[in-house]
């Protein structure tokens, strides 16, 4: 086999590893997905629109995480209260992270301060 050919051939096969550990490390590294962020890590997963004066309102947002890592769960509202201040209501949130039919975690919120900052 000539020389140039075994040059080829080596740089296909880097070509082919650097493709595969690109698709292993974006489904499994958040760290890899912080440095080569694809342009939809930051797209909404989940979004719905609701009025909090109907009582008993239960809302249920189910989404399937695309990239590894954490998520942010917020609730928006159109007037959020003003500094140190907070939203008056009985309002709680449930959360669960559900994988291979089990629950994996959960979490729930009574204060208002939580709608505007929560992680899980």
């Amino acid at each position: 086999m000539s020389r140039q050919i075994k040059i080829i051939v080596l740089v296909v096969f880097i070509l082919v590893l650097l493709g595969l550990a690109h698709y292993q490390l974006r489904n499994t590294s958040p760290l890899y997905n912080y440095f080569f962020s694809p342009k939809d890590l930051y797209k909404t997963l989940a979004e719905s629109d609701f009025d909090l004066s109907n009582s008993g309102l239960e809302k249920e947002l189910i989404f399937t995480a695309k990239y590894p890592g954490n998520h942010w769960v917020a609730i928006l509202v159109e007037h959020p209260p003003g500094a140190m201040e907070k939203y008056q209501s009985d309002f709680k949130v449930k959360i669960e992270m559900i994988g291979e039919n089990k629950v994996l975690s959960e979490s729930f919120a009574n204060d208002s301060n939580y709608w505007f900052n929560f992680r899980e």
